[in-house]
């Protein structure tokens, strides 16, 4: 199996030197790609991270409203036999 050369722009002829011009477009192209890539990835992770936050918020207040409807229920059975009594 042969190996592909590494082609370098001092390697190009003359000739060929006029797309060095389109190499450098797709080489800062691809560099603000990958700039686009990071700013999305950061805002994703950053997200991310606030829904976990807020899903240990509304677990937090599920488990609140959850004690809060017990004492309501006792409560109102105090109540009742208050009345019946």
């Amino acid at each position: 199996m042969s190996e592909n050369p590494e082609l370098k722009l001092s390697d190009l002829k003359e000739d060929d030197k006029i797309d060095v011009d389109f190499v450098q477009i797709i080489e800062n192209k691809l560099k603000e790609l990958n700039e686009l890539h990071k700013a999305n990835y950061n805002q994703l992770v950053e997200l991310n991270n606030k829904k976990n936050e807020i899903n240990k918020q509304e677990e937090s207040i599920q488990y609140e409203l959850s004690g809060i409807n017990g004492a309501k229920v006792v409560l109102q059975q105090i109540l009742e036999e208050a009345k019946d009594s």
